[in-house]
């Protein structure tokens, strides 16, 4: 029946459409981007209560971190030989005395540091505690006049600077927004070959500077505890500035804690009677996050039952093995400049050089390889940069004097090799672990990768003193073994 004009018309509810096309609206907007003059340097967001000042502190923690790491290992065979006396020859298996005594503290504290940072809800104390450890570990290379002490040294500062290489990328997750992670970590590899770059083109140069000024006013001992001290000095500003300067807390994690907290207690509040509270978060203890580490552990052990993940592992193995190298070839470069007639500060100054001319060449081949690995087979990539490796390594038993130019080329092209076997591995877990089991594959990647590096260093010092290209060869062995592994999971994993 039609309407006639003495029926009455229902009214329209207008407040309840108002609230309907709100919801609506709300629903479909979406969170407006930051303007980019509120993100750090113009192109990164920022989590929830992180200033610019805490990245821009962040940053520069992460760069003298990697800055000391190389000083330290090439400034070894000047401490070796000037201030131990350690005969020629002798050398390496002095490396590998140390080195074997070092990992002994440094894989326990690689599973315990990352435990104690989540218990504390802060990354502060690690690198605090990290990096007075670096501190005292160049400090005491001052005073060091035996094996013994020197190793001591050693173990603080390889202690130190595990803890606080752990924490970069952590506090990266901490500070910057899912969003621009990737921008994130690409100025987190800026930021190491920097401290590299200094390390290598200032820093190494101290003692032969010093040592030469004012028409050699200062002896070369003296030059040399001068460059120690400044370092040092250094470190512990750095230390200063992480505890004054970094974030005080995990401040996305406790936004998050609490945001999940909310959130919890009103639908308790509609889905459970009055007076219901909601469950408390659990806390864990550190005992039993150690718990978790083995459980992990076992988990990352299964998963590598995965050709892709078990390949991935492998090539874990040997980029770290690879970079072992480093102090060998200072150590080499080193004796030959010496054998030509240069002082002990020239050579440090000259093996300096070579490595920061080899790492500018692998700035410029980064960009490249993550480029070209996310346009080629993750398995085809890691076949490519290890036969690039161990044709370089193997190169090295050609070669009479290592300072020439063509040990500039060999070890840029270990570099890009390294570089190259690093990121198809990092890329191939991520991308063959499932979400549940990623966590154990990366932390078995990096526990595997200490056990590469140990066996590197200890083996190849011995191997050092018998042929200066012996523990090179070694390592092209690691890395021949990846190129037939990386070829066969290749054909078993072609039609899949």
């Amino acid at each position: 029946m039609s309407h006639t004009n003495d029926e009455p018309i229902a009214p329209i509810d207008t407040e309840m459409h108002e609230d309907a096309d709100l919801s609506v609206a709300d629903s479909v907007t979406e969170k407006e981007p930051t303007p980019a003059r509120d993100k750090f340097l113009f192109i990164i967001e920022r989590r929830p209560g992180v200033a610019n000042r805490h990245l821009f502190a962040l940053y520069a923690v992460i760069t003298s971190v990697f800055l000391f790491g190389s000083f330290w290992g090439g400034s070894q065979q000047f401490v070796l030989q000037h201030y131990l006396h350690i005969p020629r020859g002798k050398e390496g298996q002095s490396l590998a005395i140390m080195q074997m005594w070092t990992e002994i503290f440094v894989l326990p504290s690689t599973m315990v540091m990352g435990a104690v940072s989540d218990a504390i809800g802060s990354r502060i104390p690690i690198y605090v505690f990290g990096l007075s450890g670096m501190a005292l570990g160049i400090a005491g290379c001052m005073i060091a006049n035996t094996l013994a002490l020197l190793t001591i040294c050693k173990v603080m500062f390889q202690v130190g600077i595990t803890a606080s290489l752990g924490m970069n990328l952590a506090s990266l997750g901490d500070y910057v927004a899912d969003t621009d992670r990737g921008k994130a970590t690409g100025l987190f590899g800026l930021c190491m070959a920097a401290g590299q770059l200094i390390s290598n083109f200032v820093f190494m140069k101290l003692p032969h500077w010093f040592a030469t000024a004012n028409n050699g006013y200062l002896t070369t001992t003296q030059a040399g505890i001068l460059s120690f001290a400044i370092v040092s000095l250094l470190a512990i500003c750095m230390t200063v500035v992480s505890a004054t300067l970094l974030h005080r807390g995990v401040a996305y994690m406790k936004y998050q804690q609490s945001t999940q907290e909310n959130t919890d207690f009103e639908l308790l509040e509609e889905e459970e009677s009055p007076g219901v509270e909601p469950p408390k978060p659990v806390k864990l203890t550190i005992i039993q996050k150690l718990k978790n580490v083995f459980s992990a552990f076992i988990a990352g052990v299964l998963a590598a039952r995965n050709p892709l993940i078990f390949l991935g592992l492998l090539g874990g193995i040997v980029a770290h093995a690879d970079a072992a190298v480093g102090s060998f070839i200072s150590m080499w470069v080193n004796q030959d400049m010496q054998a030509k007639g240069a002082s002990e500060t020239e050579a440090l100054a000259f093996a300096g050089t070579m490595l920061g001319l080899s790492q500018v060449f692998n700035i410029g081949t980064s960009p490249v390889i993550g480029f070209v690995i996310d346009r080629i087979n993750r398995v085809y990539m890691v076949i490519i940069t290890a036969v690039v490796s161990l044709i370089a390594y193997y190169s090295m038993f050609f070669l009479s004097d290592a300072t020439t130019t063509w040990m500039l080329v060999i070890i840029v092209f270990v570099s890009i090799g390294n570089t190259g076997v690093t990121v198809s591995c990092n890329v191939l877990l991520a991308d063959a672990s499932k979400n549940e089991e990623r966590g154990a594959v990366m932390g078995l990647y990096k526990l595997l990768g200490s056990l590469g590096m140990f066996g590197a260093a200890v083996v190849g010092g011995y191997l050092f003193d018998y042929r200066h290209w012996s523990p090179f060869a070694f390592i092209g062995g690691f890395n021949t073994i990846l190129t037939i592994v990386a070829i066969v999971v290749a054909i078993i994993t072609r039609n899949k």
